[in-house]
């Protein structure tokens, strides 16, 4: 292998683990393991980093970057109107499809990195990072949906967020397990849609009578509350 730079070999060792981990599970993606994946030598990986941990860390770091731009790259500036709030988030959505769609690999490795946090005592603190991440970054796309459009949400980006991180997450899930890229891109499509009908304040979009219909107090209820069993047995 010919002489590598510091950013050369973090990349190659970084790549490698994605492939790892995706492959196998973070319990295999040992140093030996990565570096063999990378065809380079395991005496160079302290080269590169201090230790595996920080590895995954970078690893981590790297698919969140990746996915910034996928939300990102299509959103146009417009011209400061509602429709360019929705269309935005629906090019954002979509740009996230197509990353998950073309990489699977990537996000499965940070599907069982933040499952293996869970499970290992002394990375609890860690796999709740990975959330917080996940959610800063859903925070910079809104804001950035926001300052671009020039358009100031009803709902601020911050209340946003975790509804954005679990869109994405569901679609990342279901993805994953079905490969079916169409019900991926209807889901994303739906899912712009109510990213847009919570920041632009639609109809029942902020519902006061939330809690009555049973749903938490400070909650955003989407759509029908759900209909109860003694409802349901009402309207026999």
């Amino acid at each position: 292998m010919p002489r590598l730079s510091l950013d050369e070999r973090r990349s190659l060792l970084v790549d490698a683990a994605f492939r790892v981990i995706g492959a196998h599970g973070v319990e295999a993606a040992t140093t030996r393991a990565i570096c063999a994946e990378a065809q380079m030598p395991q005496a160079s990986f302290h080269y590169a980093f201090t230790s595996r941990m920080e590895l995954l860390d970078a690893v981590v770091e790297t698919a969140l970057e990746t996915e910034l731009t996928a939300l990102t790259t299509h959103v146009d500036p417009g011209v400061g109107a509602a429709v360019s709030v929705r269309e935005n988030f629906r090019r954002a959505m979509r740009g996230y499809v197509d990353a998950v769609v073309a990489d699977p690999a990537r996000e499965q490795a940070m599907l069982a990195l933040a499952a293996y946090a869970r499970v290992t005592p002394e990375l609890h603190r860690w796999g709740a990072e990975i959330y917080d991440r996940y959610h800063r970054l859903a925070l910079d796309l809104l804001s950035f949906v926001e300052t671009t459009t020039g358009v100031t949400m009803s709902t601020s980006p911050h209340q946003l967020a975790p509804l954005a991180v679990a869109i994405t997450d569901g679609i990342t899930s279901g993805y994953l397990s079905t490969f079916d890229a169409a019900t991926a891109y209807r889901t994303a499509e739906m899912g712009a849609q109510i990213l847009a009908a919570q920041a632009l304040g639609a109809p029942g979009a902020h519902d006061s009578s939330s809690q009555q219909a049973g749903w938490p107090a400070g909650s955003s209820q989407v759509g029908p509350a759900p209909t109860t069993r003694h409802e349901k047995a009402g309207a026999r």
